[in-house]
């Protein structure tokens, strides 16, 4: 689809429609006040529903044109003070709702009590010194349970720690420069091939715990 460029009313429009969300001033869920948000599955219902709602709010046209580490910078959001919401953190966070909401509700149907148990596992430190050592520890729980729980439980969780790892500007890493939904392309694609039919919990919850700095 061919760009126009990120519009200033396309700018207000995804500012509006985040201020007239559940989202407005609050830190955005996944960066560290994520867990109360999948205690259970009607709250991640609840957060796909908010999802869908913000998707439609900011249509198509908007999305393809603004989805970019550049323009989503420039754009004002509301929130609470000292709150760690900025345009990088608001794109992550919507690509990583994008992710889980759609292409990663069926691998996670029959694998999240699998992932959510072996996602915990100690082996597997944190680190969040450098970038290095905040990606190995990804590719560690990623590793964990793609031994224990599958490929297609370990393609999703590979996929969704290499945006979680971009959240932190002090340690920026080459591939977080410019993010997008195409810093996943070419990882893994075992997450679209179960048949599963279930959305995420155990994973979302606990391997977020691990990757919060």
């Amino acid at each position: 689809m061919r760009t126009d460029g990120c519009k200033p009313e396309y700018s207000q429009l995804i500012s509006d429609c985040y201020d007239n969300s559940p989202f407005a001033l609050n830190d955005l869920p996944f960066r560290d006040n994520f867990p109360s948000f999948f205690v259970n599955l009607t709250d991640l219902n609840e957060i796909c529903d908010i999802r869908n709602q913000l998707n439609n709010c900011i249509g198509p046209v908007a999305k393809n044109n603004c989805m970019n580490v550049k323009d989503f910078e420039e754009i004002s959001f509301r929130k609470e003070q000292n709150a760690e919401k900025n345009g990088k953190n608001a794109l992550i966070n919507f690509l990583q709702l994008d992710y889980i909401c759609t292409e990663a509700v069926n691998v996670l149907r029959e694998q999240h009590i699998c992932i959510g148990i072996q996602g915990a596992d100690s082996s597997c430190t944190p680190d969040s010194s450098t970038c290095a050592s905040v990606q190995g520890h990804a590719a560690c729980v990623s590793n964990v349970i793609e031994q224990r729980c599958g490929p297609a439980a370990g393609c999703f969780a590979k996929k969704f720690t290499t945006l979680q790892v971009c959240y932190d500007a002090d340690r920026e890493c080459a591939n977080c420069y410019d993010i997008s939904k195409d810093i996943m392309n070419g990882l893994c694609d075992a997450d679209t091939k179960n048949n599963g039919n279930s959305l995420v919990l155990g994973f979302v919850l606990i391997t977020i715990l691990l990757l919060s700095f």
